[in-house]
C-alpha cells in the first residue's frame, strides 16, 4: 500500500484515481488498478488508458502546486486537463511491459509568461535537499517572486511555498534519505502580484557518497 505525505492536503495512503504508488528499481511509479472489462481492448489501447489513469492520479496528487502552475490557462481549459495534456506528449512517462514509469526529469508542472528561472542542485545534507536559485530579478520578475517547490522520493511528496526570489536558496526537507533514493525537485515562481507564473524547472539526484 503506498502513502503520500503532503503537508498541504495532509496523509494519503492507497490508491489515487484508480491507481497506486510504487517503486521500481527506487524510481516513482503508478500502477493502473485492474478492472474487469466487457470488451476486451488492443495492447495500445490498454496502454493509452493505462497512462491516462496515471497521469489523472499523478495531477490530483500534485493538485496544490499544479493549480497554481497552470492558472495562466483557466480561461482555455482546467488546470488538471493542462497538466494531462502537456504531460502527455512530453515522455514524463515510459512504459516499462506493463506499467507507466515516471521520467522525472521531463515532468512539467507549470506552464506561464514569467521569466523563467532554473534550479541548481546545491547539495544533500542528511534528509535535506538544498536547491540554488538566481535571487536578481530579470526580464519581468520580482524579487518577491515566491518560489512553489514539489520535492518527491519514492512514495513522499513535499511541498514549499515560502521562499521569494530573493533568498536565492530553499533546503527541502524529506523523511529519510539513502543511498540509491532518487529525488525529483520541481520549481517554478509566482509573480508577486499573483497573476502569472513561469515555466517549471526540474532537478533530479541519486542520493550517494
Amino acid at each position: 500500500m503506498a502513502v503520500v505525505n503532503n503537508p498541504i492536503i495532509g496523509r494519503a495512503s492507497g490508491k489515487v484515481g484508480g491507481a497506486v504508488f510504487s517503486q521500481w528499481k527506487g524510481r516513482n511509479i503508478l500502477k493502473e488498478k485492474p478492472t474487469v472489462v466487457a470488451n476486451p481492448r488492443t495492447d495500445q489501447q490498454q496502454a493509452n488508458r493505462a497512462r491516462f489513469v496515471t497521469l489523472l492520479a499523478l495531477g490530483r496528487v500534485l493538485g496544490p502546486a499544479v493549480r497554481i502552475g497552470f492558472k495562466e490557462y483557466s480561461g482555455q481549459m482546467s488546470w488538471l486537463n493542462r497538466f494531462m495534456s502537456t504531460n502527455s506528449s512530453n515522455d514524463s512517462l515510459v512504459w516499462n511491459t506493463s506499467t507507466w514509469v515516471l521520467a522525472p526529469a521531463n515532468l512539467v508542472i507549470s506552464e506561464g509568461s514569467l521569466y523563467p528561472t532554473p534550479l541548481i542542485f546545491n547539495e544533500i545534507d542528511g534528509n535535506n535537499v538544498v536547491i540554488d536559485f538566481d535571487p536578481v530579478p530579470r526580464h519581468n520578475q520580482t524579487a518577491t517572486d515566491t518560489l512553489y517547490l514539489v520535492g518527491m522520493k519514492g512514495t513522499e511528496t513535499v511541498y514549499s511555498t515560502s521562499v521569494l526570489r530573493s533568498a536565492g536558496t530553499v533546503t527541502v526537507p524529506f523523511t529519510s534519505l539513502v543511498n540509491g533514493d532518487e529525488v525529483a525537485i520541481y520549481g517554478f515562481f509566482l509573480r508577486s502580484d499573483g497573476s502569472i507564473v513561469s515555466n517549471s524547472y526540474s532537478v533530479v539526484q541519486t542520493v550517494g557518497p
